[in-house]
């Protein structure tokens, strides 16, 4: 069932009349406060996600003489939490301390930063850092172990010794 927008306001938006379909949605042309028309979909009007053309994120950057990314990035966004948030994994994230971190991440695992700081070194690329008691956001350092996936690829005698001696020169007593 249709539910007709035509005559209705969503933010500086007013909708004029339907303008076609896509993807099994209908397209409303509507006229903005500032001036300029723009085609968007109903439920993107109904759920509050189109209230402009475009101009209110545009006047919002000029008031506070910011460039769109400038306001977004780090202590600039109003969202700013302090750099830690939790992911839909459990684990907590900090922001990335570490401007030339080598897989250039914005976040990373709390837990890694902490094993990285009590080693004094970043983490190998075979290194996890485990969870003793699978609390992910109990990130002591006594509650945390450094795990290492490193094997040989083979099982022959010679392999394992060349391994061996790898694996004592990564970490030494």
């Amino acid at each position: 069932m249709r539910i007709d927008l035509e005559g209705r306001r969503f933010g500086r938006l007013l909708v004029l009349r339907q303008d076609g379909s896509r993807s099994k949605e209908v397209l409303w042309l509507c006229q903005c406060d500032c001036g300029k028309q723009h085609r968007t979909i109903g439920s993107r009007l109904r759920r509050g996600w189109c209230q402009s053309c475009g101009c209110f994120r545009r006047d919002k950057a000029r008031i506070w003489g910011k460039t769109r990314t400038e306001h977004q990035d780090g202590e600039n966004n109003p969202s700013w939490k302090g750099g830690r948030s939790i992911a839909g994994s459990g684990y907590i994230m900090i922001r990335n301390p570490d401007p030339i971190d080598r897989k250039k991440r914005r976040y990373r695992r709390e837990h890694d930063l902490v094993m990285e700081q009590h080693l004094g070194r970043a983490l190998y690329p075979k290194e996890t850092v485990h969870h003793k008691h699978g609390v992910k956001d109990d990130n002591k350092i006594e509650h945390l172990e450094l795990w290492s996936t490193n094997h040989p690829s083979g099982q022959r005698v010679e392999d394992l010794k060349v391994w061996a001696k790898e694996i004592l020169q990564l970490y030494p007593d």
